[in-house]
């Protein structure tokens, strides 16, 4: 591969896995309680 491609892979990478953690701190700080109530 050549080296624009390992950079563009790392960074999209890290861009995903980056969205991910994202996604769940946010939902350790505010769980998603959709249950119904009963």
């Amino acid at each position: 591969m050549s080296t624009e491609a390992i950079v563009m892979l790392t960074v999209f990478a890290g861009l995903i896995w980056g969205g991910l953690a994202l996604c769940l701190a946010h939902l350790r700080r505010h769980p998603d309680d959709s249950r119904p109530e009963d």
